[in-house]
């Protein structure tokens, strides 16, 4: 069971030349779940396997409404069946270098009284593949993550125009490195460089993510 948030429902978002409208007569989305998986985990390696089916009912979704101002609404609709794998693989190499990569092919179909289509905006393959570091310095815990996103395109069909909208793929390179310390760790300093390359890239058909940008974020547990 899902809740439509309140951003789906009241609040309008104009973002990189599209607007996303909010829509107040959004139903919850129910949904049923089903997964099996496979794992090993032993001599470094780690292998995660997993097949995955949902049945959702009134799924919430967007539809553009007008294709040349850019704006979409969010909307529900009758059904939702979605199927997919998703793999994950790493190995630890001189205890402190751990290549990897998780990947998932996914195919989801929208079901209207009206129509029917996998043209439901999600992409059929995604995945995140990096190498990451581990090293024990000055009596804390350095860890770095150079890694890429990739995404294959998309096509979203909208009921109220009886048009499809195709959205390109992408690829994003990034590098994110943290320091742990204190007792049992308890405070961290993590900074984050992302899209290194500037590159101009959307997950939905209204709004463009951030170019190249930097996170930083002090964490401290008590």
């Amino acid at each position: 069971f899902r809740s439509p948030l309140l951003q789906e429902m009241y609040i309008t978002n104009t973002m990189g030349g599209g607007t996303m409208l909010g829509n107040p007569d959004l139903d919850p989305e129910t949904s049923n779940n089903f997964e099996l998986g496979v794992r090993y985990n032993g001599n470094n390696w780690l292998v995660d396997a997993t097949a995955f089916y949902s049945m959702a009912d009134d799924y919430i979704t967007t539809e553009i409404i007008d294709a040349k101002s850019q704006t979409s609404r969010y909307m529900n609709a009758d059904k939702a069946k979605t199927h997919g794998l998703e793999l994950a693989l790493s190995k630890t190499i001189l205890d402190h270098y751990t290549p990897y990569v998780t990947a998932t092919w996914m195919r989801r179909k929208i079901e209207s009284a009206d129509y029917s289509t996998y043209d439901s905006g999600t992409p059929e393959f995604f995945a995140r593949y990096g190498l990451r570091t581990n090293h024990q310095i000055f009596g804390g815990t350095l860890t770095t993550d150079t890694y890429a996103r990739s995404q294959t395109s998309t096509k979203s069909y909208s009921p109220s125009t009886d048009q499809t909208t195709a959205i390109g793929g992408f690829t994003t390179f990034n590098f994110a490195a943290g320091y742990s310390f204190g007792p049992n760790g308890n405070y961290s300093l993590n900074a984050e460089f992302l899209n290194i390359f500037d590159q101009l890239y959307q997950y939905n058909t209204s709004t463009y993510e951030a170019g190249r940008h930097f996170n930083v974020k002090l964490t401290a547990r008590y």
